[in-house]
């Protein structure tokens, strides 16, 4: 059975407005002397995966009666604060904003009877099972748990873009096709999704684990190289203008044509989104630029300042938000582009300028970066050893996306 997003919930979402400011993490800070008379903590749900997405507590203000008085599912104001009451079937929470926007929750009444929220949480509680019948009368009912684990990553991939996401009310009326099964079969499918999740979690935290290793910089080396970003590197050559989603729709590769990556501003440009064929144009019906050589492929907006190695040979399109990073001459020699993306991506994305909701990088950002290596022999033995890390990141990856295949596959009862 097809039924709506908000066919299924009621949406809550926090406004800012003066009289409940949002709950910032400095706003927060000014509720904590009264952690010296009380011991109750909230726990306040945020725009973070980090920490279950919990980003502080508050103390709970709500006098006895209130406390009373405070319906599930009903928001309670006081001194500022919007307690939310859960339901006894729990609720679901969503990020509305940033990187992870679309990324959802269960919140169970058990572990949290009363939250609280700020303006980059939406906060989705399930009608009343007779509401819903009136409008669909063969729904059996909702396990909140089995939905979580479901359509967890048809969330996170509704919102796509290279910038900072947002996933708003707007977005939830236009989730109008969820297939509900009857409440036999999501008790069936909850078995296999849980497993699945807690294997899926213990790959993440390992991958986790070696990402932060890999992320690590090297320090106490000899300088050979010693120089300007723009004297050591060319000019970054930027991808195709107007390359837009829809000039990449019309030019799709058919049956007999080569596939052709189609990279932008994301974090990383392993693993395309889309393809298209060689005689690509794009919406101006202009040719699109192609690379092959040995390079490094920049984010220049979105998550600007990530990098991707790229061997000779491996064909690729750009758009403009992404550039194509060689070394110069008299350099090349002298600096390995492995050794580089590793040793800088930090350094990279640190210097990039926040400009609206994005942030970019450009040629006068770049042009003050001072490159700093040790020999070539020593890079390339220091290579060697990463790369056996990212072969083992890159398989655990692989099986990460088997498992969320598994998970979003029907379940054979």
């Amino acid at each position: 059975m097809n039924i709506p997003l908000l066919g299924l919930f009621y949406l809550k979402k926090e406004t800012g407005k003066s009289n409940t400011p949002n709950l910032t993490e400095e706003r927060i800070y000014t509720y904590s002397h009264y952690f010296l008379y009380t011991d109750t903590r909230i726990p306040v749900f945020s725009g973070a995966t980090a920490n279950n997405g919990i980003v502080g507590y508050v103390p709970d203000l709500r006098m006895e009666k209130q406390q009373k008085k405070h319906k599930v599912g009903e928001i309670l104001t006081t001194e500022g604060i919007n307690y939310y009451k859960n339901k006894p079937e729990g609720c679901i929470t969503i990020v509305a904003d940033g990187v992870y926007a679309g990324y959802s929750f269960y919140r169970s009444l058990q572990k949290y009877p009363v939250f609280a929220v700020n303006i980059s949480c939406l906060v989705l509680y399930k009608k009343p099972d007779k509401k819903i019948r009136e409008t669909y009368p063969n729904y059996e009912g909702l396990n909140l748990e089995w939905f979580n684990l479901k359509f967890h990553n048809f969330l996170l991939n509704i919102v796509r873009g290279e910038g900072v996401k947002h996933f708003t009310k707007m977005v939830c009326k236009n989730i109008d096709n969820l297939d509900i099964p009857s409440l036999t079969e999501q008790k069936q499918e909850l078995v296999h999704l849980a497993h699945l999740d807690k294997i899926y979690k213990k790959f993440h935290q390992v991958k986790r684990h070696i990402e932060l290793t890999l992320s690590k910089e090297v320090n106490g080396f000899k300088a050979v190289v010693n120089n300007d970003f723009l004297n050591i590197f060319n000019e970054p050559e930027k991808g195709t203008n107007a390359l837009t989603e829809e000039a990449i729709y019309h030019a799709m590769p058919t049956k007999g044509h080569e596939q052709i990556p189609v990279y932008g501003g994301e974090k990383s440009h392993i693993r395309p989104r889309k393809y298209i064929w060689e005689k690509a144009k794009n919406k101006h019906y202009k040719p699109v630029k192609y690379f092959n050589g040995e390079c490094l492929i920049l984010s220049m907006d979105g998550s600007a300042g990530c990098m991707t190695y790229k061997p000779k040979g491996e064909k690729f399109t750009l758009n403009h938000h992404a550039a194509c990073l060689t070394i110069k001459e008299t350099y090349q020699d002298k600096i390995n582009l492995k050794w580089f993306k590793h040793e800088y991506q930090n350094t990279m994305k640190e210097a990039a300028i926040s400009k609206g909701s994005s942030r970019t990088l450009s040629k006068e950002v770049l042009k003050n970066i001072i490159i700093t290596t040790p020999d070539i022999t020593s890079q390339e033995e220091w290579v060697q050893e990463i790369e056996e890390l990212e072969s083992f990141n890159n398989r655990l990856q692989n099986i990460q996306e088997l498992i969320t295949e598994l998970s979003q596959a029907e379940v054979v009862s």
